[in-house]
């Protein structure tokens, strides 16, 4: 019987799994088979119809819109193993597809409503040939004859049930009979295609939640929160960069003496990222995810006083983050890649930051840090190529452009981060942390200022 798996990713607690055989389930915010208890999605938001060789969603006509991961809206959708559909903040993923299979061409065909049976001869009824309308020989089965008599001879056929031996095809000129059915362990399986194969290999990584969808899902979320915020973050970070880029290509020319003051100032900016712009560009795309945008310049302002509290715990956590690269390879996205959302949004300090990066990390190991890889690979691969050109034009047009491009593909990093920092959280820890973190980030836009009184 046909059936279908879906992991529903809820808001507001943990993540369920359910399975359906019904024909038409109901998806809403209330009162549906599946009530997802989300204010953007309507109360009859849509329906997932299952079909005998299919399963697919449908949007009845919700408000807000259904949408794939890669933030395309959608009416109708086939759906195979490993799909998602995003109905406001929830998402919906098939993790397992049960249908009939539709035959192949020459395939075995069973028997079905409307498909005429095989004819069988009523019990002794002699000349009840099946076979005789085909013009072939009927096939003897020998364990039909065990209980006749040697000298026994049957009753004359019927001159048109017995073809003459001249009309008997050869051997190979049989073809074979279409009602037969070849047993299930001797039937030819079809080779699966190029196609099929990358198919079922995409299914299979989808259930580790590093399919493609998954990957191009995460990739797009963490673009949309860079975008809303793409002129202030690349401001932040490109007020360093760039100036650092421009003063190392004119100190250059001033030979060992320019050389020196130019990594006196490259180490005076890295501690300005690092402590005050990183920390900075956090707090706003935090806040920006959070649905509470704030000013980006007072924000970066508002870092500075602040150096004293967070510096001793960056250093720590950071220090011990990179040792992860030695150590692991890949350990310092396991024991750092959350570093400055668990600092601002559970205000961990110094080890602590560490311990609650790896035992959040550690609920998904794997996609985690393939999704950072396949990042990585997706803006390295262009930049490094770019500025592998520039570089054979002159080096100092390559030290300017990779200025630019740190200002831009920076963001983009802190914002993948923030987004599956929060995802983690939903799924495995239930709860709304987007709800907790709101009143600890709108503290963290600096000190108010109380006015002096009148007179």
């Amino acid at each position: 019987m046909a059936s279908y798996t879906l992991h529903i990713q809820y808001i507001d607690r943990p993540a369920e799994i359910k399975t359906f055989q019904q024909p038409r389930v109901t998806v809403g915010r209330e009162g549906a088979d599946i009530s997802l208890y989300d204010n953007q999605v309507s109360g009859q938001h849509g329906e997932f119809v299952l079909l005998e060789t299919a399963l697919q969603y449908i949007d009845v006509g919700s408000t807000n819109g259904s949408f794939t991961l890669q933030g395309q809206r959608i009416a109708k959708l086939d759906l195979i193993q490993g799909t998602s559909v995003r109905l406001g903040n929830s998402i919906l993923t098939v993790q397992h597809l049960e249908v009939a299979v539709v035959p192949r061409k020459g395939g075995t065909v069973l028997a079905g409503p409307g498909m005429s049976p095989v004819p069988t001869p009523a019990p002794g009824q002699p000349g009840a040939d099946p076979f005789a309308a085909t013009g072939y020989m009927a096939q003897v089965d020998p364990a039909s004859l065990a209980g006749q008599p040697t000298g026994a001879v049957p009753q004359a056929a019927p001159p048109q049930q017995v073809a003459p031996p001249q009309q008997v095809a050869p051997p190979q000129a049989v073809p074979p009979q279409p009602q037969v059915a070849a047993p299930a362990d001797q039937a030819p399986q079809p080779t699966p295609s190029v196609g099929d194969q990358l198919q079922q290999v995409d299914q299979a990584l989808a259930a580790q939640g590093i399919g493609g969808d998954a990957l191009k899902g995460a990739l797009l979320e963490a673009w949309n929160l860079h975008k809303s915020e793409l002129v202030p973050g690349a401001l932040m970070i490109g007020g360093v960069t760039i100036p650092l880029a421009l003063l190392s290509v004119v100190l250059g020319l001033l030979g060992t003496f320019g050389a020196a003051v130019s990594g006196l100032f490259s180490l005076a900016g890295s501690l300005v990222l690092g402590f005050v712009c990183f920390p900075a560009l956090t707090v706003v795309l935090l806040n920006r995810h959070l649905g509470q945008p704030v000013e980006w310049m007072p924000t970066l302002k508002a870092q500075i006083p602040k150096i004293k509290e967070l510096a001793p715990s960056l250093i720590v956590a950071g220090l011990v983050a990179g040792l992860g690269i030695i150590l692991l390879g890949v350990g310092v996205i396991l024991l750092g890649g959350f570093l400055l959302p668990i600092y601002f949004v559970e205000q961990k300090r110094m080890l602590d930051i560490n311990k609650r990066n790896w035992e959040l990390a550690m609920k998904e190991p794997v996609p985690v840090i393939v999704k950072v890889l396949v990042a990585a690979l997706v803006v390295g691969i262009p930049l490094g190529i770019l500025n592998f050109v520039l570089g054979m034009i002159w080096g100092g047009l390559a030290s300017i452009f990779m200025g630019f491009a740190t200002a831009l593909y920076t963001p983009f990093f802190a914002s993948l981060m923030i987004t599956m920092y929060f995802k983690l959280r939903r799924k495995h820890e239930g709860g709304d942390p987007e709800a907790e973190a709101r009143p600890r980030l709108a503290l963290d836009k600096g000190p108010e200022v109380t006015p002096a009184p009148a007179g």
